[in-house]
């Protein structure tokens, strides 16, 4: 088999990032057969051996940072090996990126969030689990009002709430009002016809950003402006943000790297 990939990871901090240890994202090594590298070639009886995986990405985001290129390893996985014939091929390096924030600060407090509080009248809990956080009464006539909290999302985005059965039935996709307070807090609910049994609640918001919010998000998009962000979340699991480019380009990425963005 080949090796992995070296994967990524991201370092935003709005302080000094002082590295005096070692950030690793290595890819794995290829496969070998029976003593690896002391085994010698054994004609038809042997297959092929695994390439190594590349290495990943390494971004560090901060207005100051202390370290150098001795303190990051994104090396590739080397090939699998024997003592003759062919070996596997060694994975190509990863990257790194180390960048300073101009003309401001990074501010981790603004992160756009969305979650359900409340289905019917029961209130969800702060921590869900995503098994059973919600157990309404068999007697709750439908249509069921779902209650969303949104931090820092425009109040012009458009909120929808999905419910998928866990056993059977079909998907049901529900439009929320219009978001009301203000861009660091907002509410808002939406009317869903939810089935005896367990089901699964995901709520989703969508809003388009301006032309330099977009062009700050094009890094993560191959070099495209992003055009709109959905982010989305279920009881349970971790949020998950999706850039749309003005190509209709899609781009799955952790919703900390919306931290780049001003507020308005």
């Amino acid at each position: 088999g080949g090796g992995g990939g070296g994967g990524a990871i991201l370092i935003a901090a709005n302080g000094i990032v002082n590295v005096t240890g070692l950030i690793k994202a290595r890819g794995g090594n290829g496969g070998s057969l029976y003593g690896g590298c002391n085994n010698a070639f054994n004609g038809e009886l042997d297959g092929g051996l695994g390439g190594g995986g590349s290495g990943g990405m390494i971004r560090v985001l901060a207005p100051t940072t202390l370290f150098s290129g001795s303190n990051v390893d994104v090396a590739g996985g080397a090939g699998g090996c024997r003592d003759s014939g062919f070996g596997g091929g060694h994975g190509a390096p990863g990257r790194v990126s180390v960048e300073t924030m101009l003309g401001g600060t990074l501010n981790l407090s603004i992160l756009p969030s969305l979650s359900i509080t409340k289905v019917g009248d029961v209130v969800a809990p702060p921590v869900p689990t995503g098994a059973g956080d919600v157990s309404l009464p068999l007697a709750l006539a439908n249509p069921v009002t779902v209650n969303v909290e949104a931090r820092n999302i425009p109040l012009t985005a458009t909120v929808k709430v999905m419910m998928v059965p866990v056993y059977s039935g079909a998907n049901e996709t529900a439009t929320a009002g219009l978001l009301s307070g203000s861009f660091e807090t907002s509410t808002t609910s939406a009317s869903v016809n939810i089935p005896t049994g367990p089901s699964v609640l995901t709520a989703y918001v969508t809003y388009t950003l301006n032309v330099a919010m977009g062009n700050a998000l094009a890094v993560y998009a191959m070099g495209e402006r992003v055009e709109k962000v959905t982010l989305s979340s279920s009881m349970g699991l971790d949020a998950e943000a999706t850039l749309i480019t003005v190509s209709g380009k899609e781009f799955k990425v952790h919703p900390s790297v919306l931290a780049v963005l001003p507020t308005a």
